[in-house]
């Protein structure tokens, strides 16, 4: 039933199961997910002046810098400054394993630019996040954590300062981190379902954690995904609905819906081609529900099955269910 905005417990599913306990299906309480090793190259920018291993992007004059935060984890920030060009960047490329999700993060402020955060294939190419960009519009120091899927066996980290017209300002990043993450199992379950995922987010949050729902995953490049996530001010939790196609997001996700509260429950119920989103409070056997926008009608990767979990390593998972 629905109350307000408020979907109880006793809404049934699109093949008339009980949502919120009993019925068949998907119950994983088990997740294996785990963080491999560090990718980046001097990510504290602490070697060299420039920092070695980054390479200057759109005629940037890249510097070592004193590290003006309390509590960062070295000496040295790396200085991006305009030269000439817009958008200023630093960037270094890494390689990893294709096909595989991983966590990124990074500590950007802006001087006189904004400090941009971006994930791409190459240089100049397919970004991997959805929206393109991370960007911190602030002097003050903010990190941001994400995760992310490679299509391929590399992929570059890029940080950019902001448009602007005054050679000599500049952004500044510290602290970069890629690690792959070992992916939980994933399940295999009806293109049409109810699919909740349960978890915990962290007490002291990072701007754009996120915790995943998976599901109609075609391949390993192809899928549907609905996700809370920390926006890019840090001070509240999104819901977003988008999908990967040949392991790129759209620029512009599928439905975006600001200030969620603080969820413990995501969940999307499929019929044909309709995604119907919610967040949920509670747990998954006693939970209240909010359907978050409109019904979203896409046939892209309809006949997919799989099903799976993907989140930052701060946020814990509790349970997947499929109904």
């Amino acid at each position: 039933m629905q109350h307000g905005g408020h979907i109880t417990k006793d809404l049934l599913g699109p093949r008339g199961v009980p949502v919120g306990g009993g019925g068949g299906g998907i119950d994983v309480t088990t997740f294996t997910q785990a963080l491999g090793d560090e990718l980046i190259l001097n990510g504290g920018m602490e070697a060299g002046d420039p920092p070695t291993s980054w390479t200057a992007r759109n005629d940037a004059t890249l510097s070592s810098v004193a590290d003006e935060r309390t509590g960062g984890a070295g000496s040295k920030s790396i200085n991006i400054e305009r030269n000439g060009s817009n958008f200023p960047g630093a960037y270094q490329t890494v390689t990893s394993t294709a096909e595989k999700w991983h966590e990124a993060s990074l500590w950007t402020r802006q001087v006189e630019l904004s400090g941009d955060f971006m994930l791409r294939r190459i240089p100049g190419s397919d970004n991997l996040i959805s929206g393109g960009s991370i960007s911190n519009t602030t002097t003050s120091w903010r990190q941001f954590s994400t995760v992310f899927l490679s299509p391929d066996a590399t992929m570059t980290m890029l940080v950019s300062g902001g448009a602007g017209t005054t050679d000599g300002h500049s952004a500044r990043a510290d602290d970069a981190s890629i690690k792959m993450l070992t992916s939980n199992e994933q399940q295999t379950a009806s293109p049409d379902g109810d699919f909740q995922f349960e978890f915990t987010l962290p007490a002291s949050p990072i701007a754009a954690q996120r915790a995943v729902l998976l599901y109609r995953i075609v391949d390993t490049l192809n899928m549907w995904m609905i996700y809370v996530r920390r926006n890019y001010t840090n001070t509240a939790y999104d819901l977003l609905l988008d999908k990967l196609s040949s392991g790129v997001p759209t620029i512009a996700p599928v439905l975006k819906v600001t200030d969620v509260g603080t969820p413990t429950l995501i969940r999307v119920v499929t019929n044909g081609n309709d995604h119907t989103c919610y967040t949920g409070t509670g747990t998954i056997d006693a939970p209240t529900w909010t359907q978050r926008g409109a019904t979203q009608t896409d046939a892209t990767h309809a006949a997919g099955t799989g099903l799976n979990t993907v989140y930052s390593s701060a946020i814990t998972p509790v349970r997947l269910r499929s109904f």
